[in-house]
């Protein structure tokens, strides 16, 4: 009797762990429709040929289509034209029962806009372990990678100006040093002194000090050629390093810029005072040729303010031509009891 008893209550228990679990089970199959419809993450099935079939309302906030516009679609649709080639290619991993875990790309919204995503994608399989399609789940990272742009953007740019930063001003001289070693061919440093910056601070305030600032930079973007490198060097300081220019095109280069920068037409009027370095009569290292334009600067301030306050100073025919226009352009005011050109 006791043998039977035991038996009867292994059963019994064996019964309750089956019922238990096959209560879970269903549970779970209707809780994974919750989960699926809650996640933040986008959440679609498609079949091997690309075809959608589920759609959460995750995604529909994400790529901006409802499920009734998209079930029934192809995936491509999703994809902007040159990340078209990625279809095939993760549809051909699926099909040989492989995966794709967090990768980043691109996809395009129902309105145009393109997204930043990262997406794992996996198999579906049937009971006899059959691929029969495929899920995915794209998390929106956008926002994400504009916070890793720009932090890397001001890890290499002044964050006022725009123009590089120290850093990758030196990074600039390291490949010209080794390309001039290389080849024998020269580069030019112009140096670029803010003049009265202090003055324009005291007068006019801080904001118009900064926005003078980025005048000088503006110029320096407009008159430099993309594989130059123009940076603010510090303060009221700013580099120009000219690839492949000898030092009478450099100095032609910077009265083009002091001839732009006073044409620009805005208030307080600018003026920079300029020095002129080469590769490799002026050194051969950054240091030495940041130095030999520095010292090209501060010995030019007292001798182009004496030729000013002479009115001998002299420009260039082609810089004569474009200050005068410009001045002409603007009409005389008075700034704190000084007669100026607006």
């Amino acid at each position: 009797m006791r043998k039977r008893t035991r038996s009867k209550s292994k059963i019994s228990t064996t019964e309750r762990v089956v019922g238990s679990a096959k209560a879970l089970q269903e549970l779970l199959r209707n809780r994974a429709f919750v989960i699926v419809d809650s996640c933040q993450d986008a959440i679609l099935a498609k079949t091997l040929d690309g075809l959608i079939v589920a759609w959460n309302p995750a995604a529909e906030r994400i790529y901006g289509y409802s499920a009734e516009e998209v079930v029934g679609k192809h995936v491509s649709l999703l994809f902007p034209p040159d990340r078209q080639n990625e279809v095939d290619a993760i549809l051909q991993k699926i099909r040989r029962g492989q995966g794709v875990e967090h990768y980043e790309s691109v996809r395009l919204r129902k309105d145009g806009r393109r997204i930043d995503v990262s997406l794992t994608v996996s198999p579906i399989t049937g009971p006899k372990g059959e691929v029969l399609g495929a899920s995915a789940i794209a998390r929106d990272i956008t926002e994400t990678k504009r916070s890793q742009e720009r932090i890397l953007y001001l890890a290499k740019h002044d964050s006022l100006t725009g123009l590089a930063n120290y850093g990758t001003l030196m990074e600039a001289f390291e490949k010209e040093l080794s390309r001039s070693d290389r080849t024998g061919g020269p580069f030019s440093v112009v140096m670029f002194d803010l003049d009265g910056l202090k003055g324009i601070n005291d007068h006019f305030g801080h904001l118009t000090g900064s926005r003078a600032l980025c005048r000088v930079a503006a110029t320096l973007h407009l008159c430099c050629r993309s594989i130059d490198t123009a940076s603010r060097y510090g303060g009221d300081e700013f580099v120009l390093l000219l690839v492949e220019t000898n030092k009478e095109a450099a100095q032609k280069v910077a009265e083009r810029i002091v001839a732009r920068l006073a044409a620009d037409g805005e208030q307080p009027p600018l003026s920079v005072s300029i020095g002129v370095s080469a590769y490799p009569d002026d050194g051969r290292t950054a240091e030495r040729l940041i130095e030999a334009a520095d010292r090209a600067v501060y010995e030019a301030k007292p001798h182009e303010a004496e030729l000013r306050r002479q009115g001998t100073l002299r420009v260039p025919d082609d810089v004569q031509r474009i200050l005068r226009e410009a001045d002409d352009r603007r009409p005389v005011v008075e700034v704190d009891r000084i007669t100026v050109r607006e």
